[in-house]
């Protein structure tokens, strides 16, 4: 499961966090017209249940505790169920959840450090008597940092045909997905500053590949059009 609600459970809502000492909890109150949603992680002070807290005081008033292993999935949550959009989501400043899921998305990203993204490589070729090699280099590493900030603000699907690995593929397809520079390498000056948030966008590597198929490349929005153009073309 992406995220569990618990509601009216204090007693499974501790039990969850100490299950899940790196995962993130919501603090949104029961009114769905409430803009209120703090984000911790699990087990912040301020949201554990101590002697000193009355019975009931953290899921079975005025609170309701939404909880999952995925930041990026509490964030969605609260998009689709309070209409709250990712710039008026409030983090704990005692707890510092983006600061754990940083972590996690570049323990993600070195794991897959060995696999060859088109999204974190130059590609350098080294001729050898009778054949071509291509050799992959990570050049990446020294920004893995645009790529986790790119992913905590879009979330891991693709911005161009939705495709979630993770929901597609089970837990083998978390964290795979190719960022893409909406501005080319390639045009960019040695000076160049990327921002993860402006200048990154998460692709498909199908998506990504289609992008990289005209010069100049195909912004994201041209593509999706391209792709709902076909599907509406295709559904009459």
């Amino acid at each position: 499961m992406e995220f569990i609600i618990f509601d009216q459970d204090d007693q499974k809502y501790q039990n969850w966090m100490n299950l899940h000492p790196d995962g993130f909890v919501a603090n949104a109150r029961r009114r769905n017209n409430s803009t209120l949603f703090f984000l911790h992680r699990s087990g912040c002070n301020h949201i554990r249940i101590s002697s000193s807290h009355r019975a009931g005081a953290f899921t079975e008033r005025d609170y309701i505790k939404v909880c999952s292993t995925y930041l990026d999935t509490l964030m969605d949550w609260a998009k689709k169920n309070r209409n709250i959009s990712k710039e008026d989501i409030q983090f704990c400043k005692s707890c510092h959840p983006l600061e754990l899921d940083y972590a996690k998305l570049n323990k993600r990203v070195k794991d897959n450090q060995n696999a060859d993204f088109p999204d974190m490589i130059n590609e350098h070729r080294q001729y050898a008597e009778g054949a071509i090699k291509h050799i992959s280099v990570n050049t990446y590493e020294r920004n893995a940092q645009a790529r986790i900030e790119c992913l905590n603000y879009w979330g891991q699907s693709c911005r161009v045909c939705g495709l979630d690995f993770k929901a597609y593929y089970g837990n083998i397809g978390n964290g795979f997905i190719h960022v893409h520079h909406l501005v080319p390498l390639s045009k960019v000056s040695a000076d160049y500053r990327v921002d993860p948030i402006q200048d990154l966008r998460p692709v498909c590597p199908n998506c990504h590949a289609m992008l990289h198929k005209t010069e100049p490349p195909l912004t994201v929005e041209e593509l999706r059009n391209n792709i709902n153009k076909l599907n509406n073309h295709n559904n009459q």
